[in-house]
């Protein structure tokens, strides 16, 4: 095996290994703290205040990623992509534990965070080492 190979395979094996170990802190939080799945399809807001906080933050995303892209023809690295759903689920963690603090919804969204932010990091640092 080439040298670009072995490097893969040890960033795809701490990746993979970081995801289970994030499904299994996510179970194990999940009925420590006696959380019920969410029902339907999308994320359901805390109120109006959070709901367009959350699309008014999406939308200021696509600009800044547009300006990136097209205006300034900045090439980005994948995993800069990773910054903005940190973004995301850290406001939503947030306006959670703001407002619905007895549901401990928001133990979930910091998991996420924690876990993409580790994620970010292992990426960012995986792409000095290629």
């Amino acid at each position: 095996m080439d040298m670009l190979t072995i490097k893969f395979v040890v960033l795809f094996t701490i990746s993979l290994a970081g995801f289970v170990v994030y499904i299994d802190m996510l179970d194990k939080t999940k009925s420590r703290f006696n959380i019920k799945e969410e029902k339907g399809l999308w994320y359901k807001s805390v109120n109006k205040v959070h709901k367009w906080s959350q699309i008014a933050i999406i939308v200021i995303m696509i600009f800044i990623l547009y300006l990136t892209i097209f205006v300034y023809q900045k090439q980005l690295k994948m995993y800069c992509f990773m910054i903005y759903p940190i973004i995301l689920t850290s406001f939503r963690a947030f306006m959670e534990w703001k407002y619905e603090e007895e549901s401990n919804r928001y133990r979930i969204n910091i998991l996420d965070s924690s876990f993409l932010l580790l994620q970010f990091v292992v990426l960012g640092l995986a792409s000095l080492w290629f």
